[in-house]
This record gives structure tokens, sequence and C-alpha cells, in this order.
């Protein structure tokens, strides 16, 4: 159960200090986050070293939005910089981490994350190095000696960004790292609605898929923060002390004396990125073999691209198995029983012997609804992909991403404001 208390300080004057902290703080923090995203925006226009730029106007045209608008936008331009993988080595890393939930203390969980983006960056960008020696002409002289510094900048601009992106996060106005993540995703947003409208101007879209194309949007974002504000309330019936029992009209739920909560979204955007990974390792692993092994391969793994039926059977089945497996990691019955009882309550309308195997069987029951939820926010963008036939609405994950650093970026900032009305409350 969770409890709130409120303290009245002695005197205005006593509170306002600390108000007048909490926004020097902010000032701080968004001075720093202002400053961070410049770095990172000015990092996407940093071209590796080792490239032609004459021939760069070419790779351009083929790095170009599918409706071929021309336009040029730092979305582009940083596939071929320094911040090339941004911070997502992080979150590949971070994403596997949850599966350790609890196995070691914060510091070294996060120092282990640490090591662990470091080598994924590494081996990412080795392999965007190689994929740059792949354009014909880009390199000016490929080879090792174009790959050793091309992959150590590209993955020291990575680690660059979760430095940054920590600063930000010890000011506590957000997580910098996710922040970022999301300043990533939202980069592509002018370019994403210049592609709209350029395709409703030359006929590429009806006004109907234009209309289709919002209200997937608008939907999606809803649907998200509907589930992830969401919670669990289990009411809750007192113990008596004496025979460690309930009494009988409080074991009918009738005497509610508090509730215990819990979040139902307990996964966010680990079933997905997993369940994605998973799908695309075949044809990654395969790009590393042979052209003649890899050209034979590859029709099979077209049953598997996005939009095929397989593809997504596939990746909803790989979902739920990994929200359930990612929820039965973080969130235990037995654990919410234990937290509850030490209150000295249990779980109101059930005999205290079944109390267990109820909070089981109503967290696998939301556990089923949270994943449906996130088939859903994955499969109907590719759906929609397939109805229009252009991909401008990005896949789930990023939505996903964005709105959970929006709702933390503006939970903050509420509770910044309750310290502001404080002192005139109080006074």
């Amino acid at each position: 159960m969770s409890q709130s208390t409120t303290q009245s300080p002695s005197s205005p004057e006593a509170e306002t200090p600390g108000v007048e902290t909490s926004r020097a703080s902010l000032r701080r923090a968004l001075a720093l986050v202002a400053g961070v995203l410049f770095v990172f925006q000015v990092g996407r226009w940093m071209i590796v070293p080792g490239l032609d730029l004459f021939v760069l106007s070419d790779v351009f045209r083929d790095l170009a939005d599918p409706l071929r608008t021309g336009v040029l936008s730092s979305a582009n331009f940083s596939r071929l910089s320094v911040m090339a993988l941004g911070v997502w080595p992080y979150v590949a890393a971070w994403v596997v981490f949850e599966f350790l939930h609890g196995m070691f203390t914060p510091a070294a969980h996060a120092r282990y994350r640490r090591w662990a983006t470091g080598v994924i960056a590494i081996f990412w960008s080795v392999g965007l190095a190689n994929a740059m020696q792949g354009y014909p002409h880009l390199v000016a002289d490929p080879g090792v000696w174009f790959v050793i510094p091309a992959s150590l900048s590209i993955a020291a601009g990575t680690m660059v960004l979760v430095w940054l992106g920590e600063q930000i996060t010890k000011t506590g106005f957000c997580d910098g790292i996710w922040l970022l993540a999301a300043a990533d995703i939202l980069s592509g947003l002018p370019v994403a609605v210049i592609q709209i409208v350029h395709g409703y101007d030359t006929g590429v879209f009806s006004g109907f898929a234009v209309l289709l194309i919002a209200a997937v949007t608008v939907g999606l974002v809803v649907l998200i923060v509907l589930f992830e504000t969401a919670r669990l309330r289990f009411p809750l019936v007192q113990i008596d002390a004496a025979d460690g029992q309930v009494a009988e009209g409080d074991a009918k739920g009738e005497r509610i004396t508090g509730h215990h909560t819990l979040k139902l979204d307990n996964v966010t955007v680990v079933p997905l990125m997993f369940a994605a990974s998973l799908i695309a390792l075949p044809p990654t692993f395969a790009s590393l073999l042979d052209y003649e092994t890899s050209a034979m391969l590859l029709p099979y793994y077209a049953y598997v691209a996005p939009g095929q039926p397989l593809h997504l059977i596939l990746f909803g089945v790989l979902v739920v198995v990994f929200t359930f497996l990612v929820t039965a990691i973080k969130v235990s019955p037995k654990a919410v029983l234990r937290d509850v009882e030490k209150t000295g309550q249990t779980v109101a309308a059930v005999p205290q012997g079944e109390a267990q195997s109820y909070v089981d069987r109503v967290l696998t029951f939301w556990t089923l609804v949270v994943a449906a939820y996130l088939i859903v926010l994955a499969l109907l963008p590719q759906l929609l992909t397939m109805i229009i036939g252009v991909p401008v609405v990005s896949n789930g994950r990023l939505f996903l991403i964005v709105v959970l650093v929006g709702l933390d970026v503006l939970r903050r900032t509420l509770v910044l404001q309750s310290l502001k009305q404080l002192p005139r409350q109080t006074g």
C-alpha cells in the first residue's frame, strides 16, 4: 500500500530556499539539455574520416526518403557521421540487462551496462564501416586502415553521447540517455511531414491516406499514454495482530483499509526490441558470410521480412513470450504479497491462503493484455505501410520511447510546479 505524508514547514520562509534551489536546478538542467542537444546535432554533421566528399552527393540521393523529395537532413546525413549509432548501443545493452534485474547492485549494474555498451558500439561500428566500403567509391582508401579509425570514431561518438546523457540524468531532470534516443527519433519528424505533404501534392497519397496516417499516429500516442499511466490496484484489509486473521466483514471486502498499487506495463520496450532482434539475427549473420552463400539464403529470409504473414506471426509470438518472461523477472506474486503483509494487511475479499494464487491470476491476465497492447503497437505501423505502400509512420518501438520520455519529463515538471505552489499555499 502506498502512503503519502505531508509535512508543513514551520514558516513560508523556511520552504522558499528549497524552492529557489529547485528552480535554479531546473534552469541548470535545461541549459545542460540544450547544450547536449546542440553537441548531438553538430556531431551528426561530422563525417566519418576516410570518406570521399565528392561522392557524398550521390550517397545522399540513395539515402533520401522513399518519395524522393530531395530533403537533406541530419537524419540522413548522420548515417555517415561519427554519431551514426547514437545511443542505440546503450539501449541494446539496457534491454539485455533487464533480464538480469536484481542480480547486481545498482552501481555494478550501471558499470557493467556501460562496458556492454562499449562492446556493442565497437561491434556495430565495424559492421557500419564495412557497409560504407560497399558503396562504390565512397571510401577514398578502402581496407583495414579505413575500418579501424572509422569504427573507433563511431564507437567513440556513442560513448561521448552516453557520458553526456549521464550528466543530464544526474540533474534529475530526466533520463538523459533516453532523452537523446528520443531526440534521435524526432530528428526524422520534419522529413516525415515533408514526405506526407509531398506525397499528397504529387498524388502518391490520397486524402483518405493522409487522414489514416494522422489517425494512426494520434491513436498510437493515446494508446501508449493510457497503458503507461495505468495502474493495478489491489484492495487491502487489515490483519488482526492478535491472531493473524481477518475479521469476517473485512474478509468480504466490506472495510477496505488501503490499496497496493502496481504499474500495469512493467516491460516497456524490452519485448519489442528482443523480438525484432531475434527475427533480424539470421539475415544479419548471413550478411557476414560470403556473397554466394548469402545470396542463396536470401529468398528464405524474404519470408520473415516486415509485412510478411510469417513475420507478423513470429513477432507476435515472441512479444508474448518475452512479455511474460520479463514480467516474471520483475514482478513476483510472492514478492507482492510479502510487501503487502509487511504493512499488516492482506488482499481483500480473498481467503488468506489463496491470496498468492489470486495475485498470480490477476497478473497473468493483465500481462496478456499488455502483450496484446505491445503487439498492436508494433504491428499497426507495418499494416499501415502495407496499405499505403510507403513507410512514413515509424515503428511502434520508437513511438513508445518518445512518449515514455515525454511522460517522464512531464511528471518531473509537475513535481517542480507543486514545489513552486507550496510557499504560496503555506503563506
